[in-house]
């Protein structure tokens, strides 16, 4: 059976038995006061634009991302400038979920459109339940009175329609249909095969026609992204090349001409020279560390000092464990620190009351075990650290540190990092960012300049490799 059909003998098992799990009006009871964005009026804007696509796997390429989290994706997504998100819900064939949407939802102020094979319209409220904005309509997959019914059905319900088509006679049922918001599939759905000159020849008759025009399927570079808009199409989906890359919000960068490579974190700064010097090399982040009995703590009147060399743009990091919550703000508010980073066993209730948005978890993965709990962390940030107090565990387990930075985008590797050694983590791991103190020290809480540098050149030269730069 052709791989379109099997999805869709999939789809209508899996609407039937939805429909018999939660009703119509146990959905329309969890629409909100929530308006729809519109998603035409988000890709209208100018420059290219992405529509970034929360894709754990498909039918072509397999497994892209297992474990994916959809939320801090999609928020990786929005951060380095996406126009819009798309999220797949299909789960036989793309491991998609309609918790997706709702965790997308929580993540990000910018459209998000529901990708689906839909048939129904019990979908559609699914798609408004959880958070959408938009939905996908397959011309492939549905006649002209289908198309006709559900798109009626989706403007009621205020939810945009990415009318897809693969060819002129598709372009122009859903022109005739009333679709102003036209999506071009490079991908023949039946065989798979991608012929990326579909949306150049198709474009221009639907820009003519007055519609926003979407490129879908074989943007893997910023040139194809160029070639694609230089051609008639307002956006691109992009999904597979993001999510495979394993950085999918550093990809997206790259994509838009504004490449973002791995993010520096320089920690336990005592004095203002190394912060001033942490920052000239380009620190994302200086960590001032406020933990009783560490080697490197400070004083409130001594982080203030210390703080005073640290350069725009650079972000004050607080690093506490297991202090009272009185004592962590006193310290934000006195110190003008950005973010707080938490080493100890704090709760997750805790960490939502000092605002997750604005939150570093440390995380000691010990082993597999620890996966799970870590990527489940509410906080933005995880910092990856090794166990504590294991004799004969001088450094994390890359391995365990690299399935957790699958799952979680935003992901800080730490943990006996050093100048010699961040190049190979990095290759192993493909963080977010990394994260070092003592690596580049002469003794506790004084940094070394050429250590810096040296670490900051190994970073840079594992982003060249890895075509982040």
């Amino acid at each position: 059976m052709p791989i379109l059909d099997r999805i869709l003998e999939s789809t209508r098992r899996r609407v039937a038995e939805s429909k018999q799990r939660v009703s119509p009006e146990a959905l329309r009871r969890n629409f909100g006061a929530r308006v729809p964005l519109d998603l035409a009026a988000a890709l209208s804007g100018p420059g290219p634009m992405v529509v970034a696509e929360v894709k754990r796997a498909s039918p072509s390429r397999g497994g892209l991302a297992p474990g994916l989290d959809a939320g801090a994706c999609a928020f990786e997504y929005q951060d380095h400038g996406a126009a819009a998100i798309s999220v797949l819900t299909e789960p036989e064939f793309f491991s998609g979920a309609l918790a997706d949407l709702d965790a997308a939802r929580a993540a990000v102020t910018i459209p998000i459109l529901r990708k689906d094979f839909i048939i129904d319209e019990y979908q559609l409220l699914e798609a408004r339940a959880h958070g959408a904005d938009a939905v996908l309509l397959m011309l492939s997959i549905l006649d002209d009175a289908a198309l006709r019914s559900l798109s009626a059905a989706a403007r009621e319900l205020g939810l945009s329609v990415l009318a897809e088509v693969r060819d002129q006679p598709e372009l122009e049922r859903a022109l005739a249909a009333g679709a102003r918001l036209i999506g071009i599939n490079n991908r023949d759905l039946k065989t798979l095969r991608v012929d990326s000159a579909t949306a150049l020849r198709l474009a221009p008759a639907a820009k003519a026609a007055g519609a926003v025009v979407v490129g879908e399927s074989g943007v893997d570079s910023a040139a194809a992204l160029a070639a694609l808009c230089a051609g008639g199409c307002d956006a691109a989906l992009v999904g597979s090349h993001l999510t495979a890359s394993g950085r999918p919000g550093a990809a997206l960068a790259k994509l838009l001409g504004r490449a973002v490579g791995t993010r520096v974190k320089i920690c336990g700064v005592t004095r203002a020279q190394d912060a001033g010097t942490a920052s000239r090399l380009g620190a994302w982040a200086v960590g001032l560390v406020f933990v009783p009995g560490s080697p490197r703590v400070l004083s409130l009147a001594a982080a203030r000092r210390a703080a005073q060399g640290v350069g725009p743009g650079v972000l004050k990091v607080g690093v506490f464990a297991d202090q009272p919550e009185s004592e962590i703000l006193r310290a934000v508010s006195e110190c003008g620190l950005d973010l707080i980073q938490l080493h100890g066993a704090e709760s997750a209730p805790l960490v939502a009351a000092l605002g997750a948005g604005r939150c570093v978890k440390a995380w000691n993965i010990g082993g597999p075990e620890a996966l799970d709990a870590a990527a489940a962390c509410p906080a933005r940030w995880l910092l990856a650290d090794r166990p504590k107090g294991v004799p004969g565990e001088p450094a994390l387990n890359w391995g365990l540190a690299a399935r957790l930075a699958a799952r979680r985008p935003r992901i800080l590797l730490a943990g006996g990092l050093t100048p010699l050694n961040v190049e190979a983590a990095m290759e192993r791991v493909r963080p977010w960012g990394v994260d070092v103190a003592g690596g580049v020290e002469r003794s506790p809480g004084v940094k070394d300049a050429a250590a810096l540098g040296a670490f900051f050149a190994g970073v840079r030269r594992a982003d060249e490799v890895a075509g982040l730069r």
